[in-house]
């Protein structure tokens, strides 16, 4: 495959790194019309009319592009005021569409498996015990075309390190025996600029794209300590329309499986369904749901050995320290 196929003849400038700042997800063009204007839901047929027309125009490899893409996040996060600590691994699997014409990556479709393990410190009369604090959760998401995250931004010279999901509160968060669905913790919730010197980020000379920084970030909740890598290769189109298809159906299926309800509405095995997220059927689905069940019970367990207090115990602690996320 030739190396124009994903940059095509891009210069980028040598820049330093100076940080990076929050950002909101960007929209990729013009929204594609609804056909809701006069009250009548357009039909499944007609989007996908509109779906196929999209992927007819990608086809054209003078300005588009694809690429199998990675973005991982791993972090060590510390509240001293709370005493909440812990570590957390965010990692974005995704298809990404390489505009030519615009000088950009867009995300097509992410993948997101996201792990917090953590303990919160308390004291309870003259006893000091640690309540687990565990966060997990699964998101399979495919964008039409007025959706679509910008990743890199070739002419504004940076990365985005987490664009923002359509999902919202999608990670099951337990802590001590309380359970409720959040959003993800941040950690590298920004931009990085692009650095094309030599040993830095690989961009415009080669089929694959690699980026990765150090990822030092405080925020209203604590601090977070750690590192952010990115990289990209090429991929052909056809295989790209079936990454496409194989995501937007694990998104339909996740999203008639659960609404994520909140934790005092719902029962555990629920809510332990809502994290499992794909479509279930599959090795990779089963031992998905397998992996996040072990981890639950050990969270659970390691809070049980964590301390002889008895349950009701803790929840007395942990309703005298009320801490807010």
């Amino acid at each position: 495959m030739k190396k124009e196929l994903i940059i095509g003849g891009l210069a980028i400038a040598t820049v330093g790194v100076v940080g990076y700042m929050a950002l909101s997800p960007k929209i990729a063009t013009e929204p594609i019309p609804s056909g809701e204007e006069s009250g009548v839901e357009s039909s499944s047929e007609d989007r996908q009319k509109i779906e196929d027309l999209l992927w007819e125009e990608w086809q054209d490899t003078e300005r588009y592009s694809f690429c199998r893409g990675e973005a991982v996040i791993n972090n060590s996060y510390e509240d001293p005021v709370l005493r909440d600590y812990g570590t957390l691994e965010h990692n974005s699997k995704e298809l990404l569409l390489f505009d030519k014409e615009a000088n950009k990556f867009f995300v097509v479709t992410r993948e997101i498996e996201y792990n917090y393990d953590g303990r919160l410190n308390t004291q309870m009369g003259d006893l000091a015990i640690d309540v687990p604090v565990s966060e997990h959760g699964f998101l399979s998401e495919a964008y039409a075309k007025n959706e679509m995250p910008v990743r890199i931004d070739y002419a504004g010279n940076f990365i985005t390190t987490d664009p923002g999901t359509k999902a919202n509160m999608w990670v099951y968060h337990t802590i001590g025996d309380e359970s409720e669905m959040v959003g993800p913790r941040t950690g590298c919730a920004g931009i990085y600029f692009l650095d094309n010197s030599p040993g830095r980020d690989t961009l415009a000379i080669s089929e694959i794209v690699t980026i990765n920084r150090k990822c030092e970030e405080t925020d209203i909740n604590g601090s977070y300590d750690g590192n952010f890598s990115f990289t990209c290769a090429a991929v052909e189109y056809t295989l790209a329309r079936d990454i496409f298809e194989e995501v937007k159906a694990k998104e339909a299926l996740q999203n008639d499986k659960a609404e994520f309800p909140a934790a005092e509405e719902a029962e555990e095995d629920s809510l332990e369904d809502a994290v499992s997220g794909g479509d279930g059927t599959g090795a990779d689905s089963d031992a998905q749901a397998s992996e996040i069940n072990e981890a639950i019970e050990a969270a659970k367990s390691a809070g049980a050995a964590s301390s002889s207090l008895d349950s009701e115990e803790i929840q007395r602690a942990l309703e005298q320290i009320n801490p807010a996320r």
